[in-house]
């Protein structure tokens, strides 16, 4: 390949379908669109160099992708398509050569992100793919490398510390770093940089046997050839899949008495109590013990995973997908455990607020197999809590990769920005020691009820404690806050306990940033509500405040931006009881002052209610929209007996 030269001709270059190639001055059918690129001769080093060098480098590198300007507005109009276009890369000032790029993610992360075709997300994930033009193109050694935008995560160190986790308990798992990326000189941010799994992962996990089967999302119980073809990621020329379908006929025809035996045929059952135990602590609501669903239950399954085929008789699991993990607050909390079977395995369970259902996973005959015996699950659990989950290891490593990416972070132009980052991260700082206790709860034995909202009777919280108030539920606030929720049993409104939340409103750069929000949904998923007329609770506030409460539906096309329909109520120090009518429900006056009112049909929201959310609102701020300097607003809001009527 010819070295990336900078030619004024480029100035002229008309945009075309493919990206010029290194050096070449550009003939009308396509270029760099930028004149001042350079990037000198490839480095054939490139190939040779071992991975670990890339994800161990001493500072967060930077890849530079030229394409020409009208393939760039393509791809990012049909982002949704994951289709490659080619790129000219260069990676720290030196070329790569042309690779594949394109959008990746899934509905959480790039579906979702579109609405009548506009990206309405920060930042999208990024594959390239090395040896899309080139089939003799390696980087480091890949053929592939993913970029993730992190999306949920305001700290981009959530996906790294849970993987470091799993390997810290000897579980395989793909490596993490940061790297910076670029698109004809335009910084699109700092991106989390995740090896792909794929056939160079397994060669370099299992340098002596890494020619097996890898398959992609699919779960041992759909002994379905055509399914399973599907799935596979290797050896898809050769397509033997026999090993993988006698697995699935294998547990699927199991006795109840005969799984664990069986299951020990196929998988490491230490290696996969292990697993199972960093999937707890780390709270991986959105992974193997998932199991979606549709509500005529004609379709089930699991994600973020793959399975490895060291032989026949041996699989082995690996994780994948760990942004939206170390968040105790997941809205899972109403879906057994997977240590757990219960009575009705055809029921599903709301969860994302109420957009999708799940089955329980104590339903699935590989967790029924390992909850047999949970004794190597327990012992792997006391590792992690003695050695990498303990509060001083979590925190030696948080600060660690901070100081490894705070610069590029603060400079991010499609980031959350240094307030909300370092907030964030202050955070999850706090975090660490609930989800450590959360943990030892669960190994331990001890359960508890995680919060939800009855449509259908009286909600008190008699039955409460302050961790199921936690886990299941919505709690967000701005970073230089403090918001917590609890169950006070002195002198409760009603009965013997009542919700109470506390905080301390402080302070951001920007007026009128002091917020807090808690979301709890209702136990029946998404409730129709039209035949109702509105709902009922007992309120009281450490002094008069209004409390913003709204009604939570997948049909709230905001919902992202904290946008729904609802009612500002007035809460004194006197307890007393509220009553408001659906027919008055209204988004907030702010939404409506900055023109944001997203006009969503009423009608659409009150037939599929799916939850409640409720923010006390500031009380002292001036016109500047701030609370006067070096000071706060510290109080209370207590909540009692919720009844729709």
């Amino acid at each position: 390949m010819l070295a990336c030269l900078v030619l004024p001709v480029l100035a002229a270059c008309d945009a075309g379908t493919t990206a010029c190639d290194a050096g070449e001055a550009c003939d009308g059918t396509g270029g760099s669109p930028n004149p001042t690129a350079t990037c000198p001769a490839p480095d054939s080093d490139f190939t040779r160099r071992d991975s670990s060098e890339l994800f161990d480098a001493p500072s967060v590198p930077r890849f530079d992708l030229y394409l020409p300007e009208q393939a760039w507005a393509d791809l990012q109009k049909n982002a949704q398509d994951e289709e490659y276009v080619e790129a000219f890369a260069c990676f720290d000032g030196r070329a790569i050569g042309t690779v594949g790029m394109r959008f990746k993610g899934a509905y959480g992360s790039l579906y979702s992100c579109f609405e009548t075709g506009v990206n309405l997300c920060r930042k999208l994930g990024i594959k390239l793919k090395f040896d899309k033009y080139d089939p003799d193109l390696r980087f480091f050694g890949l053929k592939r490398l993913n970029f993730h935008g992190y999306r949920w995560d305001d700290t981009y160190i959530r996906e790294r510390l849970a993987y470091d986790l799993y390997r810290e308990m000897d579980i395989v798992a793909p490596r993490v770093s940061w790297a910076v990326l670029r698109v004809n000189d335009e910084v699109l941010g700092l991106y989390g940089m995740v090896e792909q799994i794929d056939g160079r992962f397994t060669d370099n996990r299992w340098p002596d046997n890494g020619d097996g089967n890898l398959y992609k999302e699919a779960w041992p119980v759909r002994p379905d050839p055509e399914w399973v073809l599907s799935k596979l990621e290797t050896n898809e020329e050769v397509g033997n899949i026999d090993a993988f379908l006698d697995f699935a006929e294998a547990m699927t025809d199991a006795e109840p008495d005969a799984l664990r035996s069986t299951l020990a045929g196929y998988m490491d059952l230490d290696a996969f109590a292990r697993y199972m135990a960093v999937d707890d602590a780390i709270i991986n609501s959105d992974g193997i013990t998932t199991f979606y669903t549709t509500e005529d239950a004609t379709w089930s399954g699991n994600h973020n995973f793959y399975f490895y085929e060291e032989s026949p008789t041996r699989f082995t699991l690996i994780p994948w997908d760990l942004e939206s993990t170390l968040m105790r607050n997941s809205g899972f909390g109403n879906v057994p455990r997977w240590t757990e079977k219960p009575d009705d395995c055809s029921l599903s369970y709301p969860v994302w607020g109420g957009i999708s259902l799940a089955l329980a996973p104590g339903c699935d005959p590989l967790f029924r197999a390992l909850a047999q015996d949970l004794t190597e699950y327990r012992k792997a659990g006391e590792e992690l809590l003695d050695g990498p989950f303990s509060e001083a290891a979590m925190l030696a490593a948080i600060d660690q990769h901070v100081a490894f990416i705070r610069d590029e972070a603060a400079a991010d132009p499609n980031g959350p920005g240094l307030t909300i980052f370092e907030g964030a991260l202050s955070e999850l700082r706090q975090e660490i020691p609930a989800l450590r206790a959360r943990f030892a709860r669960l190994l331990s034995g001890e359960t508890w009820k995680p919060v939800a909202i009855d449509p259908t009777a009286v909600t008190g919280f008699e039955d409460q404690d302050d961790f199921g108030l936690v886990d299941g539920s919505v709690l967000v606030k701005n970073p230089n806050s403090t918001f917590t929720v609890s169950v006070n049993r002195h002198a409760p409104m009603r009965g013997e306990q009542e919700l109470l939340m506390s905080f301390d409103f402080r302070n951001e750069v920007d007026p009128w940033q002091q917020w807090a929000v808690y979301g709890v949904p209702l136990s029946t998923g998404a409730h129709d509500v039209r035949s109702l007329t509105g709902l009922r609770l007992w309120v009281r506030s450490d002094q008069t405040r209004t409390l913003r409460l709204d009604l939570d539906s997948p049909e709230s096309s905001e919902r992202d931006a904290g946008i729904r329909i609802g009612w500002d109520i007035v809460v004194t120090e006197e307890a007393r009881e509220v009553e408001v009518s659906f027919s008055n429900a209204r988004v907030a006056d702010w939404v409506t002052a900055e023109g944001r009112d997203p006009g969503d049909d009423p009608n659409d929201i009150l037939r599929t209610v799916s939850g409640l959310f409720f923010a006390p609102q500031c009380v002292g701020r001036g016109d500047s929209g701030q609370l006067p300097e070096g000071t706060s607003d510290s109080g209370f809001v207590a909540i009692d007996d919720i009844e729709f009527f």
